[in-house]
């Protein structure tokens, strides 16, 4: 957890490249923990969370990595970690005649979990453009509007940060959002619902 958390600080500091350097740590460390732990907390005084910050990288890129991350649970990301290495441990040193036997495999659980955040994800990500795509707002282009729905269909189900005005989106936009946020995350994860 703390080093998912410091690497996402440190890929988050260039949001606050402005700053004093110790205001910009403290930015980086507390958005970071704030993302892994799905709370959606920012330290924005005019309430407005990423929106001023939409369209930059970190936020398109490393939030919504730092969200999924701390959405799938402790128990998917130990056996995912467990059965990448073991992986990598059976690519180094093959077997010459039969397949080893104390290869680390993914639980059920844990492919459920997987398969599930990344058709959530899809599915999120395709409907949020969609509806919005019918809204006759012609200041979004297509690029932007797909990573307002990356990142929109990423915080929507646990997270609560945003990168738009949650007020201006589409009725049916709001409607698909509380669906997702009734699905929330993975049980035995930092989100919720």
């Amino acid at each position: 957890t703390f080093a998912l958390e410091l690497v996402g600080a440190l890929f988050l500091s260039g949001l606050w490249s402005d700053k004093p350097f110790f205001e910009q740590a403290y930015q980086s460390v507390f958005h970071s923990v704030s993302a892994f732990c799905n709370a959606g907390f920012s330290l924005t005084v005019t309430g407005d969370s990423f929106t001023p910050l939409a369209n930059r990288w970190q936020t398109l890129g490393v939030l919504p990595v730092l969200i999924i991350v701390g959405g799938l649970g402790f128990a998917v990301l130990y056996n995912a970690g467990l059965a990448a290495g073991s992986r990598i441990h059976t690519l180094r040193n093959p077997p010459l005649f039969r397949l080893p036997q104390d290869r680390i495999r993914l639980t059920v659980s844990t492919k459920i979990v997987l398969m599930t955040s990344a058709a959530l994800l899809f599915v999120g990500t395709v409907g949020y453009y969609l509806l919005e795509s019918t809204s006759g707002d012609t200041s979004r282009t297509p690029t932007s509007l797909l990573g307002e729905a990356w990142f929109q269909s990423v915080t929507f189900r646990t997270a609560g940060f945003n990168t738009v005005d949650l007020g201006e989106l589409q009725p049916a936009t709001k409607l698909f959002a509380v669906l997702l946020m009734f699905i929330g995350s993975s049980p035995g994860s930092t989100g919720g619902g």
